[in-house]
């Protein structure tokens, strides 16, 4: 009888053993669990505050194309939305707020999605733009092939023969060196000189590479951004004076539609001053009257695959 309640005993313990680290097991998932789940949140609500950043500071850019739209009729790089030292404080996160003006750029959809004489002249100053980037005539074909309506050039291959929702699509062209949109000190890169959402060249913010693509003379390509650093160009007039002045009569007006004084299109870049984060964003934005729309908005890191 003895060793019988002794062996009842012993099951019993084991149970109580088993039962106990069950028990343990249970509490240190649901702990584990616990820990996991509050991760995650922190994670929801940092990604959720820094989206809120970011979106502010683009507000800010937009705000700041608005007020000067307000201001003036023509844009140029002495004007505060150009200023490359433009930061936002939200909450405790700075920001850098960078905005370029597309109509500094060559518009690589006008140039291979219309026709007419002018669409000619613009798509041979993106030729002269490819190889002052270091290119060749096969990188410009390349570009066009991927842009133009029809299907007929040489490197048409998964050519989506459709407009450029942003230049960052140069990196799907196929046939195209890669190495044209990398910058470098010695000359600009392919998404330094080519926009998709530009229109009418900006004489006033245009780089001196731009501009030399379009006139196809660097004497007055330099000339004109002397004169602007003196006086940016406020009117029409005096910018037709001045091309009559630098350009041989028969290129006046032709050269001279290509040029203009206001910025419309333009692309705000927003990113914290420290570390890094998946939530900087790139916004091109069209600007008409004194109304600042976005138009696309993705993150830095992902418009490549766009």
């Amino acid at each position: 009888m003895t060793l019988r309640k002794r062996g009842e005993r012993g099951i019993v313990l084991v149970m109580t053993i088993l039962v106990l680290s069950v028990l343990i097991v249970l509490v240190y998932a649901f702990t584990y669990s616990a820990k996991i789940q509050l991760r995650i949140a922190q994670n929801a609500v940092e990604e959720l505050r820094e989206r809120a950043a970011a979106e502010s500071a683009l507000n800010y850019g937009l705000v700041l194309l608005e007020q000067d739209a307000r201001e003036g009729t023509v844009d140029s790089l002495d004007e505060d939305w150009a200023r490359p030292d433009i930061f936002v404080s939200v909450g405790d996160l700075d920001w850098r707020v960078e905005i370029v003006d597309n109509n500094r750029k060559l518009d690589v959809n006008r140039a291979f999605r219309m026709t007419g004489t002018l669409v000619e002249q613009i798509a041979e100053a993106v030729r002269r733009a490819v190889a002052s980037a270091g290119g060749s005539d096969r990188d410009w074909a390349a570009i066009r092939d991927w842009v133009d309506a029809d299907s007929t050039g040489p490197y048409e291959e998964d050519a989506p023969n459709l407009p450029m929702l942003t230049i960052q699509s140069l990196w799907l062209v196929p046939s195209l060196d890669k190495d044209l949109l990398l910058p470098r000190s010695d000359r600009l890169s392919l998404e330094e000189l080519l926009t998709s959402q530009g229109g009418s060249l900006n004489v006033n913010t245009a780089s001196v590479e731009v501009l030399e693509a379009v006139l196809d003379d660097s004497r007055a390509a330099d000339v004109i951004v002397a004169e602007r650093e003196e006086q940016p160009f406020a009117d029409r007039r005096s910018l037709d004076d001045l091309l009559e002045e630098i350009l041989a009569p028969d290129e006046v007006k032709a050269r001279a539609q290509l040029l203009g004084m206001v910025s419309k299109s333009f692309t705000i870049s927003v990113w914290p001053t420290e570390g890094s984060s998946r939530q900087s964003r790139r916004a091109v934005v069209r600007r008409e009257g004194i109304a600042a729309k976005l138009i696309y908005v993705c993150r830095l890191e992902s418009e490549r695959k766009q």
